[in-house]
């Protein structure tokens, strides 16, 4: 005979004000707010611009969604400027299970974000999206060379992979009725730290090609 006792500590209360979506469901946050700590705990953020019915319900419930997180170690920043929300793992002695687990990027896409990046800083302060083509993404990551490596048409493939990639986690926006142009999100400058940035050029350094040219520090103050 199973033992039931555990279920019964999972019934939800009866209370007719809260809406219930599944069996067992015993949150007090509405569907909106729930919605969108999903959507930020899926990452890499949240875009105020494209979903703003839940950029809505963290402005309106900013300290119940910085509750939540804050109850798995992570720590929320909005940015009503730009429109985006998004988590970083806590910073702290105190030893905990870490949630956050970024993929790790390859040499090729880390030297794509070290130059949107860079594109984000030349373009600060002029209020205009900033624009690049597919071509000059390909141009600049092909000055970083690996070693050995003298497969262009196999590098430009990978940049290729590289731009699709950061177009499905919305860092780039493609612009409407073309391929090859795109819109940077301005929180990538936020989603990288500047060590997180000296981390990459080190890794691109290492390899022989241009990146010895390119000045960390132009990264940006980290925020």
């Amino acid at each position: 005979m199973p033992d039931l006792s555990l279920e019964r500590d999972f019934e939800t209360v009866n209370d007719p004000d809260i809406a219930r979506h599944f069996d067992g469901d015993n949150g007090v946050l509405p569907f909106d707010v729930r919605e969108a700590i999903a959507r930020i705990q899926q990452g890499p953020f949240l875009d105020g611009y494209e979903h703003t019915r839940l950029w809505s319900a963290v402005i309106t419930r900013r300290e119940d969604v910085q509750r939540h997180f804050a109850e798995t170690f992570q720590v929320l920043y909005v940015d009503r400027e730009k429109r985006t929300a998004f988590v970083r793992q806590a910073e702290t002695d105190t030893p905990f299970p870490v949630l956050l687990r970024r993929a790790p990027l390859n040499l090729v896409e880390s030297a794509v974000i070290i130059h949107l990046r860079r594109r984000l800083v030349e373009e600060a302060g002029t209020g205009a999206p900033v624009v690049v083509n597919r071509k000059d993404v390909q141009d600049e990551v092909l000055t970083f060379r690996q070693a050995g490596n003298t497969d262009e048409s196999g590098r430009r493939k990978a940049v290729n992979g590289a731009i699709t990639k950061f177009q499905r986690n919305g860092i780039l926006k493609p612009i409407r009725d073309t391929d090859d142009r795109f819109t940077i999100t301005p929180v990538l400058h936020n989603l990288f730290k500047l060590d997180e940035v000296s981390r990459l050029v080190a890794a691109l350094k290492s390899m022989d090609g241009g990146a010895d040219s390119y000045d960390e520090t132009q990264g940006g103050d980290d925020d």
